[in-house]
């Protein structure tokens, strides 16, 4: 009787313990499976936003060159036209820049050509094209730190913050001016771009660094775009051995930090 019973405990143990192994794998098997699937739908969507940024602009451009080619045009609205074409076609141009961008940074080839510079002689470049391409804004504001030096890739600097300025117009375009920063910081230099916009939720702030993401509020839903922009900075600091952060509230603003170690500080990484 003593072993009967120690074999029913035994094999009920078994049973149990097999049950749980089951719901395990079940459960990770699910969990594979929505990841998959969430993966899938970023990337669909991605294709989307992608598709319709370049078609915009094409399509307007198509459609002014046709008004000049077919002579429809009054004389003194040629000048309204050809500043339409020039901004089509810069808009055009960062969209296929954020994409090459996104490409080399998939590939790992960010940040190859560093070298020490002045940061801030970088940054000021990349306000002065945002400043030209966006003339009816006010001017930005600037913070820059002229002594500011470290080991950088010039081109990728400017890139990252091309993209924090086009993420301020694109989501806070009344918010402006906008504020940039350069700072030693913490052994290294941080670069902020700032804005007085709307803001973005705590339980968005971290998951909107990664590709294809973008905040779950109806503003971000409202807004077309590809999601790479903010994963394309923080490849950026993280080619230069820094990181990538952003601190803000709802409804006070946001405040996007590029923080890249000095020509001897300590190397950081965003978690």
């Amino acid at each position: 009787m003593r072993h009967a019973a120690r074999g029913k405990r035994l094999l009920v143990g078994v049973g149990a313990a097999a049950t749980a192994l089951a719901l395990g794998l079940a459960a990770l098997l699910f969990a594979r499976m929505r990841a998959a699937r969430r993966s899938s739908e970023l990337r669909t969507d991605f294709v989307a936003a992608v598709s319709h940024e370049l078609r915009t602009p094409i399509a307007s451009v198509r459609m002014l060159s046709e008004l000049l080619e077919e002579g429809r045009l009054a004389p003194d609205e040629h000048r309204e036209v050809f500043e339409a074409l020039g901004r089509e076609s810069r808009r055009l141009g960062e969209t296929v820049e954020r994409l090459l961008g996104f490409s080399r940074m998939m590939a790992g080839r960010a940040a190859e050509g560093r070298a020490p510079a002045r940061v801030a002689e970088a940054v000021a470049a990349s306000i002065d094209t945002f400043e030209e391409r966006n003339p009816e804004m006010p001017r930005v504001v600037r913070d820059l730190d002229p002594a500011a030096e470290a080991s950088i890739d010039a081109g990728q600097i400017q890139l990252a913050v091309d993209n924090l300025l086009a993420n301020a117009l694109k989501y806070a375009p009344l918010a402006a001016p906008y504020r940039v920063r350069v700072a030693r910081e913490r052994g290294g230099v941080a670069i902020a771009v700032e804005d007085r916009g709307p803001g973005i939720a705590r339980r968005d702030q971290r998951r909107i660094f990664e590709p294809f993401e973008r905040a779950d509020d109806r503003l971000s839903r409202a807004v077309s775009g590809s999601g790479i922009g903010l994963s394309l900075v923080r490849h950026v600091a993280r080619a230069h051995g820094g990181s990538a952060r952003v601190d803000s509230e709802p409804g006070r603003g946001a405040a996007f930090t590029l923080w890249i170690p000095g020509p001897r500080g300590p190397k950081e990484q965003t978690p």
